[in-house]
């Protein structure tokens, strides 16, 4: 994908306007048995205006293939897609949660490791959105 894909998702110098429009701090634990994780803390979201309540036990099985997990952001990136809220559209979602990991779980690692070549390459994430 190279240097257009990693400035498009806000890794370069070039970064996009945000999508994660407001957030407020919540919780999240890794599930010991399954792996994934689970809320403990609610929080709000909110993405291109509409403004998500993610409450406790809401949780993500992580990662749908073979990339690291993180946690929050996985969470709010399956909330979305399993809820579809009327204004956010599934590259909004992504987005999200690129800067999600980016900005708010400090893995700027994991938003180089997504937006560069692994996941939007393939569109990692066809099968969850086109349920």
């Amino acid at each position: 994908m190279g240097q257009t894909c990693c400035a498009a998702w806000g890794v370069g110098r070039c970064r996009p306007p945000p999508v994660v429009e407001s957030y407020t701090e919540g919780t999240v634990a890794r599930l010991e048995q399954g792996g994934g994780y689970v809320v403990t803390r609610p929080f709000q979201v909110q993405i291109a205006g509409d403004r998500m309540i993610i409450p406790v036990g809401e949780w993500s099985d992580g990662a749908s293939g073979p990339a690291p997990d993180v946690g929050l952001s996985w969470i709010v990136h399956d909330h979305v897609y399993t809820h579809r809220p009327p204004h956010v559209t599934r590259d909004q979602a992504d987005r999200a949660m690129i800067e999600i990991a980016r900005d708010i779980e400090g893995n700027g690692w994991f938003a180089r490791y997504v937006a560069c070549g692994f996941v939007f390459a393939p569109r990692f994430f066809d099968r969850a959105w086109l349920r």
